[in-house]
Order: structure tokens, then sequence, then C-alpha cells
């Protein structure tokens, strides 16, 4: 089951946004690519503008996946989430799968994470976003107000199913068979301000999300199902 986040207007930022510490993630060349949530499409738009011929995107919302199909560029929306594809869907096909901040909003993110490797080229690249539930807001939150309250938006959206710190993130994508390439947080610009003033040494505490480039782990056997931890 995914679940929709009907509170907010396709129109808004958080459907149409690039965020460049993502966006600076993103591989000179690129063929294929598939954006999962990808909402109005700005990243797809960053991979034609790279010269990526094949700009595949899913989308949740029927309304903000019909504004990506006016646009010349792409070559198929699919409206959908990502769980409720089928298996065999888009085997081996795509240089480049981008997944921000959606795993959060799914119940298995191991298991969706199977879906998005199977789709991927050998030689593909992985990139995703995750809020950090570190946070400095929900840290101190929760120890000196007792408060775990859910909002419309950030890392406590009321749709967030999942939640990680930059370690568990790190364990996540180790357990699932992929290597981290490259990592960038996401920080407000007053939080980045701090962060250098701080010599990143509360950073994890400053990110409001992580970015991650990533591969497949040559040496981890991808022909095995892989779930979420047994607790």
């Amino acid at each position: 089951m995914t679940i929709e986040n009907t509170e907010f207007e396709a129109t808004s930022n958080y459907y149409g946004s690039l965020r460049l510490a993502f966006a600076e993630l993103f591989p000179a060349r690129i063929a294929s690519v598939l954006d999962v949530g990808c909402g109005r499409g700005e990243y797809l738009r960053l991979c034609h503008d790279r010269g990526a011929t094949r700009l595949v995107g899913i989308e949740l919302r029927p309304d903000t996946a019909r504004l990506l199909l006016s646009e010349s560029f792409v070559t198929e929306v699919i409206v959908s989430g990502i769980d409720d594809l089928p298996p065999e869907l888009y085997r081996a096909e795509f240089d480049l799968i981008v997944a921000g901040f959606v795993l959060e909003h799914v119940p298995n993110p191991w298991s969706t994470l199977n879906r998005l490797k199977a789709m991927l080229a050998e030689d593909g690249r992985i990139l995703v976003s995750l809020p950090n539930v570190r946070f400095w807001r929900v840290s101190c939150g929760l120890f000196f107000r007792g408060e775990w309250q859910y909002q419309r938006e950030g890392v406590l959206d009321w749709t967030h199913l999942r939640f990680f710190s930059l370690r568990t993130m790190q364990e996540l994508f180790r357990d699932s068979g992929l290597l981290i390439e490259a990592v960038e947080p996401e920080f407000s610009p007053r939080a980045a301000s701090f962060d250098r003033l701080t010599l990143g040494s509360m950073r994890q505490f400053l990110a409001y999300g992580y970015n991650f480039r990533l591969r497949l782990d040559p040496e981890f056997d991808h022909t095995r199902s892989v779930q979420a931890p047994a607790l």
C-alpha cells in the first residue's frame, strides 16, 4: 500500500522544486532515466538537458502527472505507486533511477529497493534522498518536550511511514546490496551557515535530509530478496 498525500497542491514547490544538493549527484551523461515520485519532472528536465533520450516518470497524483505529460521532453508518465507496479516491468532498462524523498513513504523500503534494483542497468546508478530523523527540530521536540508531532511537510510529514538516521540509511543500502558512491547533506540556508561555523561537527543534527548516489555491490547476491531486518 502506498499512501497519497492529498494535503498538497500539485502546483506547490513540494512537487516542483529542484534541490541543488541532490542535483549535484546526477551523472554528467545519462541516456535513460526513471524518476520515482517525479512530481512536475524537474529532475527529468535536468537529465534531458544532459542528453537523456528516454525519460520515464512515476507519479502517484494524477493531477501532477497530467501537468508533466504536457511537457514534450517526457517519454512516459505512469500514475501509480512504485510498489503497485508489476515486478517484471522495466527489467534492467535504466541507466539512472531517481527516488527523491520516496522511500520514507513506503511500508518496506528494503522491498522497494529490490524493485528499483531490478529496473537498473548493470552499471547504472540510483539516486536517493531520505529525511534525517536526528534533525534538531525533531530531536529537541522529543527530548525536551516529549513531542512527536506530525506535520503537513518536512521530516515529520504525516505520510511518512519509515524514519532513518544517517547510520540507519547506510545500513538500509548496505543490506540491500548497494554501495554508496557519494553522499550530500541537505540543509536550510541558515543551517548550512551554522554547519560551516561548526566545521561539520553538528551536521547530523543540522541536516534535515541526506542525498545518496548508489551503485550495485558486485559481491552481493542480487538474486535473493532482501527483507526488513528481523526485530
